[in-house]
């Protein structure tokens, strides 16, 4: 048994990290959907759950055309969500505004001011920006339906910009949300809710969150009563819709998401870099007056994002089934729940492991746990220090060599990637490099590979008389150990990801010096559970930064592959 692990040790390794990658990776993708007929459907030919053909059918219509502000194309989206509300028998209100050019300005400031920007822009470019151009005014109309509950006054929304940008006819962005809008509002005809539910289709978005910034001003009676906004938006046209951002104290609100939902996407590394990036959609409005709520959005194939490329034919027929799926059930699920709970005095901590559902933890827990974990692994280090099993000097030069493998890998795979943009020879169109193809992510899949490859044998093959297996592994593993103790002051959100691996490569150490054939076993087991939770998020990384900060990516992914390479050592 021994001869056979020593001897297949690396198809094992390499079998194992690639299912924990690849399965990782997965759960961060929408379920496989099925094929349905496309062709036009009628609404009365729609049953009694939620119809993809139908939202398909809606989606074709609704971004046909270029809808942008104050054009032909969203006066026709318009007519359609409100011939819709007739069908249906909603009652429904318009809050049309012709914007004056010092109005958009006045907006514009306000924004400004609440992310503590200066406005650098002019007139003329906040004209064009905003759509006006030379017109007097810019009309735009915010469409609302209230559904009210007889015994409750909280309130429930649902929101959908319905403009797209003047480039393309934005069929991800963000017309499917309010074929999703749509299609939520004809399951919960005919029902009463127990809370108050707001389906607010708003106007403007892309020109500035101008119709968003409308509402809030003149409808500040029903800020207080709002419990939860549902901001739906999208980045691109493939993967899963992931939940991205949420207001502050997001612990009950992640819990009750877990809860709505069969397969919630989404990690707490995302919300709170996203909540660092200040970037803005209509629910930033919402937050000026400090109103709780959730963004959700697909962020992959973000080449096609406010281009003409964001239409009917370019998106994946996964990823709008799962929109449709979970808009449908979150407002089926928030509108009849017998009772909801979305107040907390503190964040989550929050992932995907295995099975469907988020793990949660308590902030306060995670950075506990995180500590600990951190703690016990010094604690190790000092008690082989103390019994004469390792040397200081040699772990810190173990552990300086670490980092020097990621220095020297950020700055190559920095170099490539601005040698392929910029190496004239490369360009395949006219005005376009290859980073601009759809070579691009099979040319970083390589380096990424070629990178761990090359780091987790030289990191492997760094022992000798001097240096011993478990220096090495000490002086490797102290980088994660080190952000177990930091990460919790300065990015909570992230710590479950070096406590996973700080805790799985420690066992391991501890676990072979007594057994080295269960050490072995063991070393498998943290691969998996390693690759599992760091593969995705170097995925999103990727996805949601693009090619040109690969190089963040990939040094973010090798603290993972370092681990594992100065593990192998230990276990000789």
């Amino acid at each position: 048994m021994k001869d056979i692990f020593k001897r297949f040790s690396c198809i094992w390794l390499c079998l194992v990290i690639l299912a924990g990658a690849y399965l990782g990776y997965l759960r961060f993708q929408p379920l496989k959907a099925e094929k349905v007929d496309e062709s036009p459907m009628l609404l009365s030919e729609a049953g009694d759950s939620a119809s993809f053909k139908l939202m398909l059918s809606d989606l074709k219509q609704l971004s046909s055309e270029v809808h942008s502000v104050d054009t032909e194309g969203i006066y026709k989206v318009h007519n359609f969500i409100k011939d819709r509300l007739n069908t249906l028998g909603y009652k429904y209100t318009e809050e049309p505004y012709a914007l004056t050019i010092d109005e958009i300005l006045r907006l514009r400031e306000k924004w400004m001011d609440y992310r503590s920007r200066e406005n650098l822009d002019d007139e003329q470019s906040i004209r064009d920006y905003s759509g006006i151009g030379d017109k007097p005014t810019l009309n735009i109309n915010n469409i609302s339906v209230f559904i009210d509950s007889p015994n409750s006054d909280d309130i429930i929304v649902f929101m959908a910009h319905t403009d797209s940008v003047k480039e393309g006819p934005g069929t991800f962005d963000d017309t499917i949300a309010v074929a999703c809008m749509l299609e939520s509002l004809r399951l919960l005809k005919d029902t009463t809710p127990k809370r108050d539910m707001l389906f607010l289709f708003t106007d403007g978005e892309e020109q500035g969150l101008l119709g968003a910034f409308k509402y809030v001003e003149d409808n500040k009676d029903i800020l207080k009563n709002i419990k939860m906004i549902i901001n739906l938006e999208a980045r691109g046209n493939h993967g899963a819709m992931l939940m991205f951002e949420t207001s502050e104290n997001n612990l009950q609100m992640v819990k009750t998401l877990n809860d709505a939902l069969n397969r919630p996407v989404s990690t707490s590394i995302a919300t709170g870099v996203y909540r660092t990036m200040q970037n803005d959609t209509d629910l930033t409005v919402f937050f000026m007056e400090n109103c709780p709520g959730m963004n959700f959005a697909c962020i992959d194939n973000p080449k096609v994002y406010h281009t003409a490329q964001d239409n009917y034919d370019t998106f994946s027929r996964d990823t709008a089934t799962q929109y449709l799926n979970d808009i449908t059930d979150m407002a089926l699920y928030f509108a009849n729940a017998d009772s909801l709970n979305f107040e907390s005095n503190q964040d989550a901590v929050f992932f995907p492991l295995f099975g469907k559902k988020l793990i949660i933890l308590p902030q306060n827990i995670a950075n506990i746990i995180s500590w600990a974990i951190g703690i016990l692994s010094f604690v190790f280090m000092l008690y082989c220090i103390i019994n004469k099993k390792a040397s200081l000097i040699k772990i810190l030069i173990s552990f300086a060599l670490s980092l020097l493998c990621m220095v020297i890998t950020y700055f190559i795979s920095l170099g490539l990637i601005n040698l392929v943009h910029n190496i004239g020879n490369f360009k395949y169109e006219i005005g376009k490099s290859l980073i601009d193809s759809d070579w691009i992510t099979p040319l970083g899949l390589i380096m990424f590979i070629v990178f761990s490859i090359l780091n987790f044998i030289f990191i492997g093959k760094f022992a000798n008389k001097k240096i011993t297996d478990l220096e090495k592994a000490l002086g490797v593993i102290m980088l994660p150990s080190l952000l177990c103790i930091v990460l919790p002051f300065v990015f909570p959100s992230a710590s479950y990801l070096f406590t996973i691996i700080t805790f799985f490569t420690l066992l391991v150490i501890v676990v072979s010096r007594f057994n080295k054939p269960i050490g072995f076993i063991f070393y498998l087991i943290a691969a998996f559970m390693i690759m599992l939770v760091i593969a995705p998020i170097t995925y999103l990384v990727y996805t949601a930064l693009t090619i040109y900060n690969l190089h963040l990516a990939l040094v973010f992914f090798l603290i993972s592959i370092l681990s594992l390479g100065a593990l192998k050592g230990v276990l000789k």
